[in-house]
């Protein structure tokens, strides 16, 4: 009778033992990778660019998120 070395439990060996899966798997690390987004707003109306508006400019707005726990 096979019995395992891990949760001492017979029918199966420590490779194929569901606890030691499930104990690996809870102590695995999953780091999330940063994402950085931005978008830009330009209004395109001809009105606008008829009465002497540059039309060169732009309008951008940027937002960060950081789930650092070192903050204050």
């Amino acid at each position: 009778m096979i019995v395992c070395y891990e949760c001492k439990k017979p029918g199966h060996m420590r490779g194929e033992c569901l606890e030691l899966k499930k104990k690996l798997k809870k102590d695995k690390f999953t780091f999330k990778k940063a994402k950085a987004m931005m978008t830009t707003w330009s209004d395109e109306d001809e009105d606008d660019n008829a009465q002497g508006s540059s039309g060169d400019e732009e309008i951008q707005c940027l937002m960060a998120k950081s789930e650092d726990s070192n903050e204050v």
